[in-house]
């Protein structure tokens, strides 16, 4: 089995770093020309953190220097990779919070709480959001490994050390122990998220019981 180059892997982390401006111009340049419409479609979920976590960078610390370039020490050095790192699916899920919510605010039950002269606060609390908010659960716990992936590319820019720095460490140096303890530390914490998320379910909602 061969082992990656720790020089090619400098050269892809490089590439990503660089690619999304270029394919961004090359994609607006290509249907400007050929008249097409944008159509949405799968992209990349690295180009799109790096790209968010480099703005973030430039107008937030470098422009204005309300927060430093990167490195740790202080609470302000986490407040832009954790902007990078939820901002990235802030959209997606508040997009299907609202869908949810506006199918269950339609729910026969909604309106027979309404109806008995609940507080409107009561009703959206404890009958709205505690049914809408399922599907939200779901997805959090389908998406701790694209979070994981993601922090690779957050903790890379932001020169933050973590596992992911640690992980990115491992490949350029072949450290092939400390690489299978990443990958098994990873898997281990998507298991975990997804148990967790099971145990959600029921403390969310009383209708679910597991067995005894």
């Amino acid at each position: 089995m061969r082992l990656a180059d720790p020089r090619d892997l400098d050269a892809l982390l490089g590439q990503i770093q660089f690619r999304p401006r270029a394919s961004l111009q090359g994609e607006v340049a290509g249907r400007w020309a050929r008249g097409d419409r944008p159509t949405p479609g799968p992209r990349p979920v690295g180009n799109k953190l790096v790209w968010l976590g480099l703005m973030l960078l430039y107008f937030a610390a470098f422009r204005t220097g309300l927060f430093p370039l990167g490195g740790t020490g202080t609470p302000a050095h986490l407040v832009l990779p954790a902007l990078a790192a939820g901002l990235g699916g802030a959209a997606w899920y508040a997009r299907l919070m609202r869908s949810a919510t506006l199918d269950v605010v339609r729910a026969d039950y909604v309106r027979t709480a309404r109806a008995k002269g609940l507080a409107e606060r009561s009703v959206v609390l404890r009958h709205v959001m505690r049914n809408a908010i399922l599907p939200i659960i779901t997805l959090i716990g389908l998406d701790i490994p694209w979070f994981l992936s993601g922090v690779v590319l957050i903790e890379a820019v932001f020169a933050w050390p973590g596992m992911g720095k640690l992980a990115v460490d491992a490949v350029r140096n072949v450290d092939v122990p400390l690489i299978l303890g990443t990958v098994l530390f990873t898997a281990l914490v998507v298991v975990v998220s997804n148990i967790v998320t099971d145990l959600v379910y029921a403390f969310v909602d009383p209708r679910i019981r597991y067995g005894e």
